[in-house]
């Protein structure tokens, strides 16, 4: 993803991040062959979506730049292993959890993943927001 893509990507979780309030807590996590949080001080969890989080990662989000292929498989793992670590904190809500996925294309379904981490409970919507050229 690079560009254009890369540019309507970055604005798209800016504007995701707008819709999130202070009971929301979330994680930024960029991917090719590896994992890249966009707050590295921050690997592994979710944050609370308070004005002053919200705005930090959105300077992080310049920083961003792409190289290499995006491995899809890679992140969701660590995006369901969050969420069920999390959960195990007892902060936040399990009732409303989402996955949002920026890609400019996905070349499989990842069904097994869903499988193995999202059945048959399905407590976790995924949200993909593709083609961006």
């Amino acid at each position: 993803m690079k560009g254009l893509r890369l540019t309507i990507a970055k604005q798209t979780v800016s504007s995701i991040l707008d819709t999130l309030g202070d009971d929301d807590f979330f994680n930024i996590i960029a991917y090719n062959e590896e994992l890249h949080y966009v707050e590295p001080c921050l690997n592994g969890t979710l944050v609370q979506a308070d004005r002053t989080n919200k705005e930090h990662f959105r300077e992080h989000l310049d920083k961003l730049f792409a190289k290499g292929i995006g491995m899809l498989d890679i992140a969701l793992n660590e995006a369901f292993n969050i969420l069920s670590d999390f959960n195990h904190t007892g902060q936040g809500s399990i009732c409303s959890q989402a996955i949002m996925l920026i890609t400019d294309g996905a070349v499989d379904t990842y069904d097994t993943i869903f499988a193995k981490y999202n059945w048959p409970e399905r407590k976790v919507r995924n949200l993909t927001l593709g083609s961006l050229g």
